[in-house]
Parts: C-alpha cells; structure tokens; sequence
C-alpha cells in the first residue's frame, strides 16, 4: 500500500493589514490552512499580535520582509531607503547581479524581525520570505545562517514548481514560475541545507482557472517523488487597506473561499494535512 504523503498549508501574510489576517485565522481555525507565516508591518503589528492573543495562538512561522512597506528599525544600505522604506523586488535583483546585496546586512535586518516576534513571545516553525526573495542566494544564506543560530532545525522554504503544459498559464505567471524555478535549483544545489521542503504555489496568482488550483497542487504532489510538501496560499478579506501594501488584494478572498470549503479533497487522495510543528 502506499504510503500517506503530507502537505503543510501555510498561509502567508498574516500581519500585513487585519483584514488579511483575519481571514487567515479564520482558514486556520474553520478551514484547511495548518500554518502561516507573520509579516512584520510596523502598521497594524498591534493589531496582529491582539488577534493571537485572542485565539491563544504562540507559534508561527515568519513571513521575512525585505520588498514591502517600511522597516520597523533603522534603514539599511541596499535594503531600504534613507526613509527606511524597503525597495522594491526588481532592485534586489539588480543589486544581487550588481554583488551589492550583502549577506551580513540583510541577516541584521532579518535577525532584527525574528528577535521582535520572539520578545512577543511567539515560538517560530519555518521560515520564508515575502515575494520569495531568498531565492536570492545572498538572501538565502542569511536565513540559513540564522536558522543554524537557532538550532539549526527551522525548515526554509523552496518555492518550486512543475510546469504543466497543458495548463494555460498567463506570460505574467509563467515567468514567475521559470525565474522561481532557476533560482530555487541555483540555491539548492549551491547552498545546500538541511531542512528545506518544497513548496508548490498553487497558480493562484494571476491565473483565470482557480476552480482547478487545488487538483493542480494534488497532481503536482501525486507526480512527484517526494514525501512532504507546503502549499502556499494567500487569503483574506478585501479592503481598501490591502492597497496600500499589495496590489493582490480582491484575488484573496477567491482563495478563501477554496480553503474554507475544501476540507475532505487532500484526504481523499491519501494526502495528509499537517503542520511545521509535527515535522
């Protein structure tokens, strides 16, 4: 018989507004959603670390931030702006091709966020990033440093993803899947560490076929050799607040919706639901 593979569906982006976190919480204790991760957004972490409190919630894994809002420390060379506002994903790029993104700058910024959700006193499982940045290797390499540092036992994500060509992919989310590809292999193979697990995205974003994500993500786990997965997802609840930070705003509560009213579809493909903590 064969064995029960796992997936870890994580939720993304809790911190970024309330009403995105809300809507996590609401996946995580109603629906599917067996983890997610907190961005640190100086703007509603009042906010966030309320609702935990309330849900008597003290672990999590954390959403590491260097492409969204501003920083809640001080500005750093190639990170932020002399405002401390974080650039943008497409300048990571160019700075990392340039050799100006800088493993010990970014591990101070990222060592800063992880020490901030410690001293609220929650306990973190994994570690990703907001927009995957760490698939940048200098990125890469400051979350593994700082995963050592604490035991050396905290997964890292690895956004890959298998190209189905009979699925019609928009150009915007193709080139989103090969760039996360490349790079994923690049840090695999050239950085390796223990424990990474794969992560599958789904295609919800920018994608007209959301009716069909789920049994994508099923195939993808079926087709493949490995054993554990994470599914990353993004839902909330619309406002207008999402739009100050993110255009993928209304797309989120699409995939509520899919994660609060699917509950028996993984099971009944002999695909097991879990968390980071049962790893």
């Amino acid at each position: 018989m064969q064995s029960m593979k796992k997936i870890i569906i994580n939720a993304d982006d809790f911190g970024l507004c309330e009403s995105v976190s809300k809507g996590i919480l609401e996946c995580y204790t109603d629906g599917i959603v067996s983890d997610f991760s907190f961005l640190i957004n100086p703007d509603s972490l009042n906010k966030s670390v309320e609702l935990l409190s309330r849900h008597n919630i003290n672990q999590c894994g954390i959403h590491f931030n260097l492409t969204l809002g501003h920083s809640a420390f001080q500005p750093r060379k190639n990170i932020t702006d002399p405002n401390g506002n974080y650039i943008k994903v497409n300048r990571h790029f160019i700075n990392y091709l340039k050799g100006k993104l800088s493993v010990n700058i970014v591990y101070e910024e990222f060592k800063m966020q992880l020490q901030l959700l410690k001293k609220l006193g929650l306990r973190i499982t994994h570690f990703d990033t907001h927009q995957n940045i760490h698939i940048l290797p200098p990125v890469y390499s400051a979350l593994k440093r700082l995963s050592e540092e604490n035991g050396g036992r905290i997964p890292i994500r690895i956004p890959r993803e298998r190209l189905d060509f009979s699925h019609r992919y928009r150009l915007s989310n193709l080139k989103r899947i090969m760039v996360f590809n490349f790079f994923s292999a690049l840090i695999h193979n050239r950085l390796k560490f223990e424990p990474t697990i794969q992560a599958i995205g789904g295609n919800f974003y920018d994608n007209p076929e959301n009716s069909q994500v789920l049994m994508n993500v099923i195939n993808q786990i079926k087709a493949s050799s490995g054993e554990v997965f994470e599914f990353a997802v993004h839902p909330g609840y619309f406002s207008e607040e999402i739009l100050n930070y993110d255009p993928y705003a209304r797309q989120r509560e699409t995939e509520l919706k899919l994660l609060i009213n699917t509950s028996d579809l993984f099971h009944e493909n002999n695909i097991g639901i879990i968390n980071f903590s049962k790893l």
